[in-house]
């Protein structure tokens, strides 16, 4: 992606045997502004005890190179 947004492919399973590609995601989570850098996303467990499994994504530079953390609860993904 020319402007750095990032993205994170989400993929629910199970999975048969063979590859993915990007096309095959369930959702795409994108960084919100150019530079945000999104990206290493993985399910964390369960966070907040809804049963579900929870998504965090990473971004590197956001806000002045701060970098950010951001919590997808699984109730709503």
């Amino acid at each position: 992606m020319s402007d750095n947004r990032g993205l994170v492919h989400v993929f629910y399973g199970p999975f048969d045997s063979g590859r993915l590609s990007a096309d095959d995601a369930d959702f795409v989570v994108q960084g919100d502004r150019n530079g945000d850098a999104l990206g290493f996303g993985g399910f964390v467990g369960d966070i907040n005890g809804d049963g579900r499994s929870d998504l965090l994504a990473t971004s590197t530079t956001v806000d002045d190179n701060a970098g950010a953390a951001y919590l997808f609860l699984g109730s709503g993904i």
